[in-house]
């Protein structure tokens, strides 16, 4: 018995130093790779790892900067929408959002204005015998993000007129759709108002970091 006891702890420890050196030797590979698909492999075959924290922080970071190459590729409001409701606090949170201020003082003002109609991918969000506000000419709306998915825009939605009730709290919302099946855009926008609540509004939930477009109906 006496002679079994140092054995069976001999092979504890052979044990232990070998799972230690296999989580080792995929960690060092992960990061020679540096890959997100290979973070996420290291985290699925070492969920309680001794590196979990920091391949879940690097892992986090390639993703943000896919979604960030994404959107400066396209270049266009939504997709920069699309990154920050995704990385909302991420290291090109500030970029994105400053442009989004670019094209709120340009694009969105040289803008053409279409016939007033209800677009055919406009969806209302919001019971659709809601009014809003009568205020002058309301041509404009405000675009809060956009969205792969149209629950999740519904979601943000009711986020967002909880969170910033005193500015959106009576306003109705539609999801615009573009594109077809798996590219398809939600675009969530509150309205319609005239131009200068418009701005003031964007104005106004651009201070508090809510990202927001002017767009003419």
């Amino acid at each position: 018995m006496r002679r079994s006891l140092p054995l069976a702890l001999a092979l504890l420890v052979a044990w232990g130093a070998a799972g230690c050196s296999r989580q080792e030797s995929a960690w060092r590979g992960a990061r020679d790779e540096d890959t997100a698909a290979a973070y996420e492999r290291y985290l699925r075959d070492f969920p309680a790892g001794t590196h979990v924290g920091a391949a879940q922080a690097r892992l986090d970071a390639l993703r943000e900067e896919e979604s960030w190459r994404q959107a400066s590729r396209v270049d266009e409001p939504e997709a920069y929408q699309r990154h920050l409701a995704i990385h909302p606090d991420g290291r090109r949170a500030a970029e994105a959002r400053a442009r989004l201020a670019e094209f709120l003082h340009t694009r969105s003002q040289h803008a053409p204005r279409p016939a007033p109609h209800e677009e055919a991918g406009a969806t209302p969000v919001d019971d659709p015998t809601a009014s809003s506000p009568a205020i002058g000419t309301a041509t404009f709306r405000l675009q809060l993000g956009a969205f792969g998915d149209e629950q999740a825009a519904r979601d943000a939605w009711q986020r967002l007129r909880v969170r910033h009730a005193d500015l959106l709290g009576t306003l109705p919302a539609r999801l615009d759709a573009t594109g077809s099946g798996e590219a398809t855009l939600w675009r969530l926008q509150a309205g319609p108002v005239d131009e200068t609540a418009a701005r003031a509004l964007c104005g106004a939930l651009e201070s508090r970091e809510t990202p927001c477009l002017v767009l003419p109906e």
